[in-house]
């Protein structure tokens, strides 16, 4: 549908209302093969009476703010935006969560955060570093978010400045912007995000650590998860991979 890029994101929150429509039981006009109006509808009908509706933003606030207008539940990361920022775009996305008459505790924001944690935190660094970078530089989605949020226009870095801005990148969110570390380090994030409305961690483990290493980490994660259990009982970790692990920490 390349005719619709141009409008992709109006076009995606008019389609989301279609679908709240037909969940509940509503139908919808369509042409079928033989190019003749019909009506269609889920069938069978879904157990749940609403359909859960997640948006994901990487830091613009107009997404923000129209997730709360359909009380949506917000997906984000920090490749593109400071918790400052995060704590501004929360900020509005739960007012807008109010002004369309949805209750406060329908605030939803998970917060997708690179983790490996492991006992020493001059090792860890060591271990995180370059997979880090590497994950980085595979997706430049990412390369022109960070770019972005430096003030550096992509189109003019060379291979040489390209390093500079990932090794920028990683210092910026080792230990800021990510949980890696030990668990004293990292309960230190975990306790300033849950201050500024994020209600679940999202742990992507599979950026390029060796498996044992992984597997290694999470013993370390299921103690910060724990010993966070009674302080931040509305903030819970989750354990998000891309195909070699599925894992469920709630806390």
């Amino acid at each position: 549908m390349p005719g619709n890029y141009a409008h992709r994101h109006e076009i995606m929150f008019s389609q989301i209302e279609e679908l709240k429509a037909l969940w509940k039981g509503s139908t919808v006009r369509r042409l079928n093969g033989n190019n003749t109006e019909i009506d269609v509808k889920i069938f069978p009908r879904p157990i749940q009476a609403e359909i859960p509706i997640w948006i994901t933003s990487a830091g613009n606030t107009e997404t923000f703010k129209k997730a709360g207008k359909i009380g949506a539940k917000i997906l984000t990361h920090l490749l593109g935006q400071r918790i400052e920022d995060l704590e501004k775009n929360i900020a509005i996305y739960k007012q807008s969560l109010k002004e369309s008459g949805y209750p406060s505790q329908d605030a939803k924001v998970a917060l997708m955060l690179h983790t490996y944690i492991g006992s020493d935190l001059d090792k860890v660094k060591s271990e995180v570093k370059e997979p880090f970078k590497f994950y980085l530089k595979s997706s430049i989605s990412l390369i022109n978010n960070l770019a972005k949020s430096l003030n550096i226009k992509i189109e003019k870095i060379d291979e040489r400045d390209e390093n500079e801005l990932l090794e920028i990148a990683f210092e910026r969110y080792w230990q800021t912007s990510a949980l890696l570390g030990t668990k004293e380090s990292c309960e230190v994030i975990v306790h300033k995000l849950a201050s500024i409305g994020v209600t679940e961690i999202a742990c992507l483990i599979d950026f390029g650590i060796a498996d044992e290493k992984v597997i290694e980490g999470l013993n370390y994660l299921n103690d910060l998860r724990k010993h966070l259990i009674n302080p931040l009982q509305h903030l819970s970790l989750q354990i998000i991979k891309s195909q070699r692990y599925k894992l469920r920490l709630p806390i």
